[in-house]
């Protein structure tokens, strides 16, 4: 049994698919993504990503496109933001409806996986936005 599923984990028709985010900051980050999924429009989160550290924040196959995150250092001082909105409340979510407050949306940016069946999302230094982190993603109840 063992001999025959070793080949099967390396064949072709075995594919392992995700998004992760590896966090090349020099502070913990916190992101949270969103993505269609059924033809539903999803958004969840947060993840705390150590700094130099690489976290899963999707383990299903990759059927899309383009998928969206948005994240902060931990001290408040940088964001990865884009231009597409979604809800991101300020507790642990997984939302597939957006009745928010408008306090409680943020603005995402959208990552395009082409094909690709596993993508990592890079934060760096390099690829923030300048701007202040909304305040109520701010008091996030952190579990």
């Amino acid at each position: 049994m063992k001999k025959l599923l070793l080949p099967l984990l390396f064949s072709p028709f075995f594919s392992f698919s995700q998004l992760d985010v590896m966090n090349n900051s020099f502070d913990d980050v916190w992101i949270s993504i969103a993505y269609l999924e059924n033809n539903i429009w999803y958004s969840e989160g947060w993840w705390k990503v150590q700094e130099q550290k690489k976290a899963r924040v999707y383990n299903k196959q990759l059927t899309n496109r383009y998928y969206y995150f948005y994240a902060y250092q931990d001290n408040g001082s940088s964001i990865w933001k884009g231009e597409s909105r979604f809800c991101s409340p300020r507790t642990i979510f997984k939302l597939n409806s957006f009745n928010c407050t408008s306090e409680e949306y943020a603005y995402y940016r959208e990552i395009d996986v082409g094909n690709n069946k596993t993508y990592v999302i890079s934060l760096t230094e390099d690829n923030i936005v300048p701007g202040e982190v909304l305040k109520s993603i701010m008091s996030i109840e952190k579990y």
